[in-house]
């Protein structure tokens, strides 16, 4: 029913270095068409492991702070349960520490850990007018809310074009994924849905809703409203939503975020995008990770981004963003402008060159080269190499540094079914002030990964 903005189905950011890739020009081969379930969408199973390690050094008088880690991922999508209209989704990551940092942000005395993000079995087929989902589940056409351990159900229209119904579970803890008892959620949805033809000059709406109750970790019974809203045309697209929130001893509900989003869509030469949300105070006390004290006050944010191709070769591009903290008053800027250079070396990709500057309760100045292609046969590459100096105003929050790090990305296919990745990153600090001298060190982290999908 919701339907994904183009944008969005590439800007993809993924856990262990699954990026978003350029599709190259290349023929198209016929396939031949294979039946499928309802939806035309058949089980999908993927499997991954891998290794990755920081070195975690810094400075010669670093207590430690390096990894080494261990893992297995595994997803199930969409498995048909016998010859029922019910489908099983499972997806889980089994973890072992060799070695870990003494001060961990999260979970610091564990090295083992299985994190199940998802045991659900649902009812969810096009041609399904009463829709479920039971276990450990992402609730659909409930926005703002996550994965529940519990129940969703749903009743749709005979065209699709609308659904609403009911949710009920626990949530569980932040900290491991661990089923609770006491931290329960009820409510209700709704979600409508009107996509116009291309050629009829209308535009196409989405909009979704829930209304519910929750109990916090620590901040006791809350109330909650939230609405999610989407509209776009040909070239356009216009979404936002926000939600409120009310504990019992609130004089009235509270606005504890909003945000609106502007986009122009990739056509012609011309295109952009702009973001402004809003962070109120918000009714949860909830903890956050290790020796760590969010601020709860909230603030007014907004990001913009603008592109020029100048030819088919070279492009420009402006991205920005604008903070104000509520609580301090403490507000920054930050602006980049890059050369495009998708095309510089033919089929085996391109550079992106830009500067950035950062203005406000820090400073930093700095530039950066990226490289984005595939220079030998179907593995694909993307590097970067940064340096910056920061300054902050804020005494005892930031060392003014200088300092120069890096990324690389490799995605190769071994076969048809398995892919093999490479991802690795450094850090070196070359000056630092406002602390004891101490000798910088060079920081590296590397990780590899295989994935395999039936």
């Amino acid at each position: 029913m919701w339907t994904m903005d183009p944008f969005e189905r590439v800007a993809v950011l993924s856990i262990r270095g699954v990026g978003a890739w350029p599709v190259a020009a290349t023929g198209i081969e016929p396939t031949v068409f294979t039946p499928r379930d309802h939806d035309g969408s058949g089980p999908i199973v993927t499997v991954g492991g891998g290794a990755a390690g920081w070195s975690g050094r810094g400075f010669t008088k670093d207590t430690g702070g390096g990894y080494l880690e261990e893992y297995v991922d595994g997803r199930i999508q969409r498995l048909r349960l016998g010859q029922s209209d019910l489908r099983l989704d499972l997806a889980f990551t089994a973890l072992r520490w060799q070695q870990r940092p003494q001060a961990a942000r999260f979970l610091p005395n564990a090295r083992t850990e299985l994190f199940v993000w998802q045991a659900e079995v649902s009812r969810r087929e096009v041609d399904d007018r009463t829709v479920l989902g039971v276990g450990r589940l992402w609730p659909r056409h409930v926005p703002g809310l996550s994965m529940i351990d519990g129940l969703q159900l749903g009743r749709r229209n005979e065209t699709g074009g609308a659904e609403a119904g009911l949710y009920t579970g626990t949530e569980p803890t932040d900290a491991g994924l661990v089923p609770t008892r006491s931290d329960w959620v009820v409510g209700a949805y709704g979600a409508l849905a009107a996509a116009e033809p291309r050629d009829s000059g209308l535009p196409s709406a989405a909009v979704e809703s829930r209304v519910g109750a929750r109990r916090a970790p620590a901040g006791g019974a809350l109330r909650e409203a939230e609405l999610l809203g989407q509209l776009w045309g040909r070239s356009w697209s216009l979404g936002g939503g926000g939600r409120a929130t009310s504990a019992p001893d609130d004089a009235r509900p509270r606005l504890e975020f909003a945000h609106l989003h502007l986009r122009a869509r990739d056509r012609g030469r011309i295109g952009g995008w702009m973001e402004l949300r809003y962070l109120g105070t918000t009714a949860r006390d909830e903890p956050g990770p290790t020796n760590e004290q969010p601020s709860r006050a909230g603030g007014y944010h907004g990001a913009f981004g603008t592109r020029a191709d100048l030819s088919s070769t070279a492009g420009l591009a402006l991205l920005g963003s604008v903070h104000r903290d509520r609580a301090s008053g403490l507000r920054s800027f930050d602006g980049t402008l890059e050369l495009r250079l998708p095309r510089l070396f033919s089929e085996a990709g391109g550079l992106w060159l830009a500067a950035a500057v950062t203005e406000g309760w820090v400073r930093s100045r700095g530039a950066y080269v990226q490289y984005l292609g595939a220079p030998a046969g179907a593995a694909r590459v993307f590097a970067r190499v940064a340096a910056r100096t920061t300054r902050s105003d804020v005494p005892d929050a930031l060392a003014d540094l200088t300092e120069v790090d890096g990324y690389l990305h490799l995605d190769a296919s071994v076969t048809e079914r398995v892919r093999f990745r490479c991802r690795s990153s450094f850090f070196l600090p070359i000056a630092v002030q406002g602390q004891s001298p101490l000798t910088p060190r060079l920081s590296y982290q590397l990780g590899l990964d295989a994935v395999a999908m039936f």
